[in-house]
């Protein structure tokens, strides 16, 4: 039996793309850049924190940097009720979330405990690739 190759799976995930601000996409990228994720792991890891602060809850400000996440299936799905709730597109609803994430960056999960890592081996080339 072969070895699976690559990193683990982080189970099943909803993508959900969003529009925020200049200002906020080059804060996600520094936030992600000390906790060395991805874009999309960041701004999941704020959309999580700002599920568990709805009380914080404000419209978002019109955004132009596109950005796709992947967030969990639950929070997923907890967004998309949300956005129903409120009369909103999963979009704005999206990067309101993240809005409310950055006033609890203390919330945000370490490196280890998100289960990402970016340092990848890297393998040499062969012919074939």
């Amino acid at each position: 039996m072969a070895k699976r190759t690559g990193r683990p799976s982080k189970g099943p995930r909803d993508a959900i793309g969003t529009r925020i601000s200049p200002a906020h996409s080059a804060k996600v990228r520094d936030i992600g850049a000390q906790h060395g994720w991805y874009h999309s792991e960041t701004a999941a890891a704020l959309i999580e924190v700002g599920l568990r602060h709805i009380d914080d809850f404000a419209p978002p400000a019109r955004g132009r940097d596109w950005l796709l996440i992947r967030v969990p299936a639950a929070s997923g799905a907890a967004l998309r009720g949300l956005a129903a709730d409120l009369g909103w597109s999963f979009s704005d609803t999206a990067a309101a979330l993240i809005a409310v994430g950055f006033g609890h960056l203390n919330e945000l999960p370490t490196k280890a405990a998100a289960g990402t890592t970016n340092d990848q081996q890297e393998l040499p080339l062969t012919k074939a690739s």
